[in-house]
């Protein structure tokens, strides 16, 4: 439906945030369902501990990963590649269409 309207475009380096944000989450949530229902005690300090975890995860690991995987670029490109193609699925980054786009609302 909107292919070649650059509707996205995923930056590769952002990509493993993106998993590793996912899976700590899911994560956290089970753990969380498994303490207690919304207000208990445990639960309220236990949403406290992953605050300070997700905090720290964004601080510190993040520009860590993020300049491993530049420096592994290299050696990643053929996965990168993959893992961009898979997030810009089905739309897609290319912007062959715009121009089309473009002269018809001009028309109107």
């Amino acid at each position: 439906m909107l292919t070649g309207l650059r509707a996205v475009v995923a930056d590769p380096s952002l990509i493993s945030m993106e998993r590793m944000g996912d899976l700590s989450f899911r994560l956290w949530g089970s753990v969380l369902r498994m303490v207690g229902s919304p207000g208990t005690r445990w639960r309220a300090a236990l949403v406290m501990v992953f605050a300070i975890y997700l905090t720290l995860v964004i601080v510190a690991l993040m520009p860590i990963s993020m300049l491993a995987r530049r420096l592994l670029s290299s050696f990643l490109s053929r996965r990168m590649a993959a893992d961009r193609a898979y997030f810009e699925w089905p739309s897609g980054s290319s912007d062959h269409h715009i121009g089309q786009i473009r002269s018809t609302t001009l028309h109107q």
